[in-house]
């Protein structure tokens, strides 16, 4: 739970602070950007749960299996966009 919790914290810190701040909002009171932190957090919490109920509906015999097929999503695109620029 605390890996979760450091996840969705990292996130919600990264997404607020380095592109709202910086690039978005920059100079506003930290007022504005609290609510804006806990949006994120909420959103991001609410992101891991759906995938996690996703993730369960996927016909698995065991979690071995499912990281194969999660290995192979990433790991595919990966590959495809490796070979677009490797062909150019």
């Amino acid at each position: 739970m605390s890996s979760l919790d450091l996840s969705i914290n990292s996130i919600a810190t990264i997404v607020t602070m380095d592109l709202r701040k910086r690039h978005l909002a920059p100079g506003r009171d930290d007022r504005y950007y609290l609510p804006a932190g806990q949006w994120i957090a909420t959103s991001t919490a609410g992101l891991m749960i759906l995938a996690a109920i996703a993730f369960n509906a996927i016909k698995k015999e065991s979690l071995n299996d499912l990281a194969w097929i999660i290995t192979s999503v990433f790991g595919g695109c990966r590959g495809v966009v490796h070979d677009c620029t490797i062909r150019r």
